[in-house]
């Protein structure tokens, strides 16, 4: 027994003991430490894919911002007597007020077809514009008809693809940054008599002007407009 408590007491390898247990704490430190700096790491490199990402997809949405903004579509309805109305759309090659908008002809396509009544509210419109970097960026836009809220309202979604030369249109459930761009429409009427065989014929000229704004840029669930 007296050897027994000579052993139990004994501090004989204590130190070992205590240096493998000193040991395996920092091992266990480390090991949380290097997880760590691996997760970090693993989120940065995602981060600036993202970040890249968004910076592609901005420029292409502020260059349709910019070019959209102040654009303006004028269409004049004549009609004389009771022969039928004849309607003259701006032309996008020589209108002066659209001389500076790059998609001058898809907004005079686009609001052509609202003022037509062809097309319905929220049909979407199919586009591509580059960035700055020369990345394709796919778009849709929705063009607001006659019976929405504001019409001809343009409400555009764009989205970058994964990989270069794959299509992908975006649409209000799935896409990157959405562009809304406001319209604000005039009407005028001017009423002229014109005597034709002797006959006094009344002439109204109807000249609707639709006015884009400021765009408003959000990302997915920041909507406001």
């Amino acid at each position: 027994m007296r050897a027994l408590r000579q052993k139990l007491h004994s501090q004989r390898g204590a130190s070992i003991l205590v240096a493998l247990l000193f040991f395996l704490v920092c091992m266990m430190v480390g090991g949380v430490v290097l997880t760590a700096a691996a997760a970090n790491a693993g989120r940065l490199t995602h981060l600036r894919q993202d970040q890249q990402t968004y910076f592609i997809l901005s420029s292409a949405v502020r260059l349709v911002r910019d070019d959209l903004q102040g654009a303006v579509f004028t269409v004049k309805e004549t009609k004389t007597g009771d022969a039928d109305a004849t309607t003259e759309y701006p032309d996008p090659e020589t209108d002066a007020q659209l001389q500076n908008v790059y998609l001058k002809k898809q907004l005079c396509a686009w609001a052509r077809q609202v003022y037509t009544g062809e097309r319905a509210q929220n049909v979407p419109i199919p586009f591509t514009v580059m960035s700055e970097g020369g990345r394709t960026v796919y778009g849709t836009a929705y063009m607001q008809g006659k019976g929405g809220a504001s019409p001809y309202s343009i409400e555009a979604f764009f989205t970058l693809p994964a990989k270069e030369g794959t299509a992908a249109s975006p649409s209000k459930s799935s896409y990157d940054l959405r562009l809304y761009i406001p319209a604000t429409l005039a009407l005028r009427e001017q009423t002229s008599m014109t005597l034709i065989d002797g006959k006094e014929v009344r002439t109204l000229l109807t000249t609707t002007t639709v006015t884009y704004g400021a765009g408003i840029i959000s990302q997915a669930g920041e909507e406001s407009a």
